[in-house]
């Protein structure tokens, strides 16, 4: 062996070359190592550039959104505000329009003439001298003083007419109401729940309590406790045709709070427009604690609680004044 040493017992392989074979291998996958965390480095710096490009581009894009947004409403008040200011520059415009169209003939100057009465003459003698305005005089005054009032009748009623908006109604001057033909509402209740002319009705008392929530007896009851107050009767408006039956008024309320619809679901079928329904229903909740509710919204007396108890104990429910959980119950 020449005196060489080996690294392996027994192995005819020199200790130099062998430990030379596993520094190159060593270094090799040092280097291996370094270009795999190299890349993966590559990699994470990569991936964190996109998702910072990523997150710059969401934030660049929703304040470009903000902004657009911002500049949308600015841009809407700003023409409101501008709406708003060019209706009121209008209206002072027209009201002195109005204001400054007074002719100039409408005070007259009437020459003033003084007339000392005679001394010595009788007291007919005086008035006559005292009334020394001819009659042209007279009628130019008379005709210049009725024609001031009436100036200023039509200027009051031109600025009352600027700031009123147009309401619909019967009264002279406003949009006329819609033809609703309140004699056709009042033609279909009769005809589907009471009959018309000697026919049944289309409906029974059995869908009328299923649609109005009571029944056709407690109806009817307050039917004519209300038929005869101001809002409910029926009357005749300004251009001589009569108004809505209290009937289609009162079945209207029970249809908003039987089925909690809103005031103008009802107008197809009895004719009402929306403001007479709310109206009716405020007037009714009104009538109904006032008038009913001393009455039957109250606790029950004792004798009356006595009675309650006695017929659930008969029923095998003693002790019982009244339990929603044996709504249900099917008594023998």
């Amino acid at each position: 062996m020449g005196g060489e040493e080996s690294c392996i017992p027994g192995a005819g392989v020199p200790l130099s070359s062998t430990c030379a074979v596993d520094d190159r291998g060593r270094h090799r996958r040092a280097r291996y190592h370094r270009a795999r965390h190299r890349r993966a480095g590559y990699d994470r710096a990569r991936h964190r550039l996109a998702r910072d490009r990523r997150a710059r581009y969401r934030r660049t894009r929703d304040r470009r959104a903000r902004d657009r947004r911002a500049r949308y409403r600015r841009a809407r008040h700003r023409r409101a505000r501008n709406r708003r200011a060019r209706y009121r520059r209008a209206r002072y415009r027209r009201a002195r329009h109005l204001c400054s169209r007074s002719p100039c003939s409408l005070h007259p100057r009437v020459p003033r003439t003084v007339s000392r009465p005679v001394r010595g003459a009788g007291a007919m003698d005086g008035a006559m001298a005292l009334s020394g305005i001819d009659d042209a005089t007279t009628s130019v005054v008379v005709a210049a003083h009725v024609a001031t009032l009436l100036e200023a009748r039509r200027r009051a009623l031109a600025a009352a007419q600027i700031h009123r908006p147009r309401y619909r109604g019967s009264v002279p001057g406003r949009i006329p109401n819609r033809p609703r033909n309140f004699a056709l509402g009042l033609q279909c209740i009769l005809r589907d729940f009471f009959g018309v002319d000697g026919l049944p009705p289309v409906f029974g008392r059995e869908q009328f309590g299923r649609r109005f929530r009571v029944p056709m007896s407690v109806f009817l009851r307050i039917y004519r406790a209300i038929k005869d107050r101001r809002f409910w009767m029926q009357r005749i408006h300004a251009t001589g045709q009569p108004q809505a039956h209290p009937l289609q008024k009162l079945v209207a309320v029970f249809r908003v709070l039987a089925y909690g619809e809103s005031y103008d679901r009802a107008d197809e079928y009895v004719r009402l427009s929306r403001s007479t329904i709310a109206t009716a229903v405020k007037l009714f909740t009104e009538f109904m604690v006032d008038d009913f509710g001393p009455l039957y919204l109250r606790p029950p007396t004792w004798r009356e609680i006595g009675s309650i108890l006695t017929r659930n104990a008969e029923r095998g429910l003693p002790g019982c004044l009244g339990l929603l959980d044996c709504s249900h119950w099917e008594w023998s």
